[in-house]
């Protein structure tokens, strides 16, 4: 990587997306609050989140960049954290039998495929495309969940789940259209 320039070309991040994101975060806050429960919500599904976020945003660490970027990834770190705070204070809630998905199923393919196809072998490209591949299976434990809990009806979960795919449509997109403008640039 030279300079970071190849690390900034590939992150595809702009503040819509972020906005479309936070928003699912915000709901899922809202809605743990509002019950004071987290019926209806997958613990593994904000384990890896919290994972994405942190091995994701570590080049806030190595470089200077514009103030709306440190502010979203910093509520994204912060608010996974939370969340995962909520959980451990309203364990009594949490419906274990519901959250079935193998969090090694996710993270052992997603760690190996990060090691072999990283650009390079630097801590900080690994792990930002180890956030790639876990990233794009974040949801699935909440997916699982959400099929085992058919007779759930809570709108604020419902909301959060739309919200995170609404954010996993966008980011696509827009990876999708940063990369053919870099093409397009060659």
């Amino acid at each position: 990587m030279s300079n970071g320039e190849t690390r900034k070309q590939r992150r595809p991040c702009s503040w819509p997306v972020a906005v479309v994101g936070n928003a699912g975060v915000f709901a899922l806050l809202a809605t743990l609050a509002k019950n004071r429960s987290c019926s209806g919500i997958s613990r593994s599904t904000q384990i890896l989140y919290c994972l994405v976020f942190t091995t994701r945003y570590l080049d806030l660490l190595d470089k200077t960049q514009a103030f709306y970027l440190v502010f979203f990834k910093i509520t994204y770190i912060v608010t996974s954290i939370i969340v995962l705070a909520v959980f451990y204070k309203l364990d009594a809630t949490y419906e274990r039998q519901k959250d079935t998905c193998s969090l090694a199923a996710i993270l052992v393919p997603c760690s190996i495929s990060a090691i072999l196809l990283a650009e390079t072998y630097q801590p900080f490209d690994i792990l930002w495309t180890f956030s790639q591949f876990c990233e794009g299976f974040a949801m699935v434990p909440q997916y699982v969940f959400c099929y085992r809990d058919r007779l759930a009806k809570d709108v604020g979960v419902t909301l959060y789940v739309l919200s995170m795919g609404a954010y996993r449509c966008f980011y696509a997109a827009n990876w999708i259209y940063k990369k053919a403008r870099c093409r397009a640039q060659l």
